[in-house]
């Protein structure tokens, strides 16, 4: 093919799209032209794309970012490794809502689904509130291009007292102490609500938004007792260098609370832990 019909016939409809369509980013296509791969065209990526093509060149690049709300621009080649630009002015960090599984896992039969572990026959489970074993990556894992820390700023209160409540209180085999949550009472649910307050840091050199999430764990690490459970997640935009604090409400009967064997939604006796990041805090209920 000469380099009239190349530029003239075959790159001209997305020279169009890229110019008048003000694209974000660009794609090489994978057949081959002349015999090169477009992947590995050092032309076609370092020259006609980036700079023949007006919309690709550094301020239209920034102005690209600046409508798609953080985007990362790129002109790239996978196979010959060749890259030429790529402007963050914004990062947007994701969590995934999901748990990776390992290859391994794919060895468990698809039609057993049962949530919790058992451990006398090495079944790890299934779901993040449950699955004990190995991860690729767990859920809410994410990433950023800039770094967020957290601390807890407050929490209302640490201990929950349900010892005087006359209610029918039962063990579990296996377990702890525990009480059904429908013998409680609404009243004494809602005043024994925590709120907790949680300090949120950008500690990188670029603005971003970020996914905060608390999580609630219990110390009794039995089969039927989940690993952790998520609270709540809340979204915060945060200048370089800025903190800001985000307010979480834990309703006791809600997020303390599991099925029994029964189905019966209990609370257990014990050390409780509430979780952002890497930052734990403690709160011990008494049954």
């Amino acid at each position: 093919m000469d380099t009239w019909n190349y530029f003239s016939r075959y790159t001209f409809d997305a020279h169009s799209c890229v110019e008048q369509g003000k694209a974000s980013s660009v794609m090489c296509a994978y057949n081959l032209v002349n015999g090169i791969p477009n992947c590995a065209n050092f032309d076609l990526l370092t020259t006609t794309a980036p700079r023949k093509w007006g919309p690709l060149h550094a301020h239209d690049l920034v102005y690209s970012v600046l409508k798609l709300d953080g985007l990362c621009i790129i002109a790239t080649s996978m196979l010959s490794g060749l890259f030429y630009k790529c402007y963050v002015i914004f990062s947007k960090r994701g969590r995934l809502p999901v748990t990776w599984y390992p290859k391994e896992f794919n060895k468990i039969p698809m039609n057993d689904m049962r949530m919790r572990p058992v451990s006398t026959n090495g079944y790890p489970g299934r779901t993040y509130r449950f699955y004990n074993g190995p991860k690729v990556f767990e859920f809410g894992y994410g990433l950023s291009y800039t770094n967020y820390s957290y601390s807890f700023a407050s929490v209302s209160q640490n201990q929950l007292h349900f010892k005087n409540l006359k209610v029918n209180k039962v063990t579990e085999k296996g377990s702890v102490l525990n009480i059904v949550v429908s013998d409680v009472g609404l009243e004494v649910c809602n005043n024994m609500m925590i709120t907790v307050k949680v300090g949120v840091k950008n500690g990188g050199e670029m603005a971003g938004k970020h996914p905060v999430l608390l999580f609630l764990r219990h110390s009794n690490t039995v089969d039927e007792v989940p690993r952790k459970t998520l609270i709540g997640f809340k979204s915060v935009n945060l200048e370089a260098g800025a903190n800001t604090h985000v307010t979480f409400d834990v309703k006791p009967c809600e997020h303390f609370t599991r099925a029994n064997r029964n189905g019966t939604l209990v609370i257990d006796e014990g050390k409780y832990f509430l979780l952002v990041g890497d930052e734990e805090y403690p709160v011990t209920v008494f049954v």
